[in-house]
């Protein structure tokens, strides 16, 4: 018999279960996928080679993950300890890096609509793996907006590979 039953073994199935386990709670997650971890799961290749689902960063001020990273088991460590080398990455707006957001208010305009339209869809996954945005981005905003946008979503953003956005 379980205590609790959670819904979705991404990260936040996982926190919640460990976060509740740690309190004596019998926990059961179901999760849909043949795998747990969700967006932020990984896998060690046959060449020991970590291989990550999704590329994902998190800033020195996510203080919680870093501390539930170093909770976690790993081998003979733990999460935290077999993190990536740490990047440099910008925030949309930093006042140390002088680093600010460099759309207009076209810009915005397009980037919300296109949000307005992925967020109304009724099949989110394929609409966003079908849509060629690159394309549409290059001819509906400006040169400084597209040049933020895919720098920010190809690099500290989201992490995906130019050619594939």
């Amino acid at each position: 018999m379980y205590d609790i039953i959670i819904f979705g073994g991404g990260l936040s199935g996982l926190t919640l279960a460990h976060e509740l386990s740690k309190r004596g709670f019998k926990i059961l997650i179901i999760e849909k996928d043949n795998e747990l971890g969700g967006m932020v799961r990984s896998n060690i290749e046959a060449n020991k080679i970590p291989s990550e689902h999704s590329w994902r960063g998190y800033a020195p001020f996510y203080k919680n993950t870093f501390q539930l990273m170093k909770e976690i088991p790993y081998f003979d460590t733990n999460v935290f300890s077999n993190l990536s080398v740490p990047i440099e990455f910008f925030l949309l707006y930093d006042k140390k890096k002088d680093y600010t957001l460099t759309i207009n208010f076209k810009d915005k305009i397009i980037l919300f609509y296109l949000g307005i339209i992925y967020l109304l869809s009724g099949d989110r996954r394929n609409y966003y793996y079908s849509y060629n945005v690159k394309n549409f981005l290059k001819k509906h905003l400006s040169i400084n907006g597209y040049n933020f946008i895919i720098n920010f979503v190809t690099g500290p953003g989201y992490g995906m590979n130019k050619n594939e956005i």
